[in-house]
C-alpha cells in the first residue's frame, strides 16, 4: 500500500486517486455510439444536474468560500476544471462560481504571481503553469450574480497578476509562452509537451490571454476605471494581430502554436529573427473561434478542419487531435492524461462555441450534440460519465465520475439554438 498523503483528508479515497492519476482506472462497460435521440438533451441535463452536488464543496478549512472539484477523486481547486465547470453551473449556483475564483484572488502573491491550484490542507501551489484565466472568471461570475461591486477589492490584485504574466511570460512579437508542460493543461499536446522551457507559445495560451485582456477592459469599466480599460482593449488588439500575423499558416488554412527562438540559440552571424509553427494540428488550434481571435474567412478554414471525419469530426465529437496526425492514438493513460487523440468535453464544447459565434450553428450543434448523446448512451450504460471517450469508437477511456467542464453538457444545445455564450465577453 503506497504511504498516505497527509494533505488530504481521512475519508478522501487516496488509493483510487493514486491508480487514477496512473491511469489504472479504467472505463465501466460498452456503450451505444452512433444513435442520437431528440430526448438525449434533456436526458443529460437532468442527470448531470442531479449529479452536479457532488462537485461543489461548501467552505471549511482554509476554504472560506464554496467551491468546485472537478469530481471522480479529486477534492482539490484547480483553476481551469473549476472555471469551465463553473461556466455550465453559473447559472445554477453563482455562489460556488464566485467561491473559486475568489478562492483564487485572495491567493494572488503580491508580486501577481498567481495560483494554479489550492489543496484541501490549504497548500497553494504556484508553479508558473497557473493558466490566465483570472479575469474572464471573475466576469463569469460577476454576470452569474448580477453585481461586480464584490470584486472592487481584487482589482489591485488582477493589475498585478495581469503584470506578472506579462513580465515573466510574454516574448517576443508580443505572444506568450509557458514555461514548461507542466500545468499547461492539455498535457501531453506535442506542441508543449517534452519541449525546452519556454520554447513554445502555445495558440490556446494565447487565446486565453486575449480574453484576459477583454475581461480586465470590461471590469474596469465596471469599476470606473476608464483609462485603464482603453489600455486593456488596445493590449488586446495588439495580441490580436500578433496571433493572426504570426500563428495563421496560410498553406494549411489553420492556426498553430509556434516555436519560440531560444534566447541563447546557437547561430553563425545570421540571428534567429522569424518564427516557425510547430505544425501539430490538436484542438487548440480551433479555439481561436472560441476566443473571438479570427477574421469570418479564417473561421470557415477552420471550420472545414472541424468537420473533417479524417482530422478532427468524432462519433463522439471533437477528437483532442487530428486523426491524420502520426502521433494520434487513444490509449488510456494518466499523468499526463492524453489529448492526442480522445474526444474530451472541453475539446468539443468550446469548439462548439467557437462556430457558433462564427455562424456555423448547424455544425456546433452537431458536433455538441453528437458528444451530449454520448454521454446519454453513457449515463444509461453506467450511471456516470467519464473524462473523455475513444476518438474513432466513442466509447469510453478512463476515469468515470469525471464530470468538470462536461457539466457545459446541460447547456450548451439550448446556448447555440439560443445566440448565448456563457464566455462572451462583449
Amino acid at each position: 500500500m503506497a504511504e498516505r498523503d497527509e494533505r488530504f483528508p481521512v475519508d478522501f479515497d487516496f488509493e483510487r486517486y493514486l491508480a487514477e492519476r496512473e491511469g489504472k482506472v479504467r472505463a465501466r462497460g460498452p456503450i451505444e455510439v452512433g444513435s442520437p435521440d431528440p430526448a438525449d438533451e434533456g436526458y443529460v441535463r437532468d442527470r448531470l444536474l442531479s449529479q452536479a452536488p457532488g462537485v461543489l464543496r461548501e467552505p471549511h478549512g482554509a476554504f472560506a468560500h464554496p467551491y468546485i472539484v472537478p469530481g471522480a477523486v479529486y477534492e482539490s481547486l484547480w483553476d481551469w476544471d473549476a472555471y469551465f465547470a463553473g461556466a455550465g453551473l453559473a447559472e445554477v449556483y453563482p455562489g460556488h462560481v464566485r467561491g473559486c475564483i475568489e478562492s483564487f484572488l485572495q491567493r494572488i502573491r503580491d508580486d501577481g504571481r498567481p495560483a494554479k491550484l489550492v489543496l484541501p490542507s490549504g497548500e497553494v501551489q504556484y508553479g508558473e503553469g497557473a493558466l490566465p484565466l483570472q479575469a474572464q472568471w471573475a466576469v463569469l461570475a460577476c454576470r452569474a450574480l448580477g453585481d461586480y461591486g464584490w470584486l472592487r477589492p481584487y482589482w489591485p490584485a488582477l493589475v498585478a497578476c495581469r503584470r506578472w504574466y506579462e513580465g515573466r511570460l510574454r516574448g517576443r512579437r508580443g505572444l506568450f509562452h509557458v514555461a514548461g508542460h507542466a500545468g499547461y493543461g492539455l498535457d501531453n499536446n506535442p506542441a508543449v509537451y517534452g519541449r525546452s522551457p519556454r520554447s513554445c507559445a502555445p495558440i490556446d495560451v494565447n487565446c486565453f490571454h486575449y480574453r484576459e485582456y477583454l475581461a480586465m477592459a470590461g471590469i474596469a469599466r465596471e469599476l470606473g476605471e476608464g483609462e485603464a480599460a482603453d489600455g486593456y482593449d488596445r493590449e488586446a488588439r495588439r495580441l490580436c494581430e500578433a496571433v493572426n500575423r504570426y500563428m495563421w499558416d496560410p498553406i494549411d488554412g489553420m492556426y498553430y502554436s509556434i516555436d519560440v527562438p531560444s534566447a541563447d540559440a546557437r547561430v553563425s552571424r545570421q540571428g534567429v529573427t522569424w518564427e516557425v509553427p510547430i505544425k501539430v494540428r490538436n484542438a487548440s488550434c480551433l479555439w481561436p473561434l472560441w476566443a473571438g481571435l479570427a477574421t469570418q474567412q479564417r473561421a470557415a478554414a477552420v471550420r472545414d478542419h472541424v468537420m473533417s471525419a479524417d482530422e478532427f469530426l468524432s462519433a463522439a465529437g471533437v477528437r483532442s487531435h487530428a486523426a491524420c496526425e502520426p502521433t494520434y492514438n487513444n490509449e488510456p493513460m494518466g499523468s499526463p492524461s492524453n489529448w492526442q487523440g480522445p474526444v474530451w468535453g472541453l475539446t468539443t464544447f468550446l469548439t462548439a462555441y467557437g462556430l457558433a459565434r462564427y455562424g456555423f450553428t448547424a455544425d456546433a450543434l452537431e458536433v455538441a450534440g453528437r458528444l451530449v448523446s454520448v454521454f446519454a448512451s453513457d449515463l444509461r450504460a453506467n450511471s456516470c460519465i467519464h473524462e473523455c471517450y475513444h476518438g474513432d469508437t466513442g466509447q469510453p477511456v478512463i476515469k468515470p465520475n469525471f464530470l468538470s467542464w462536461n457539466l457545459l453538457a446541460v447547456r450548451v444545445l439550448a446556448d447555440i439554438r439560443d445566440g448565448s455564450d456563457p464566455f462572451a465577453l462583449d
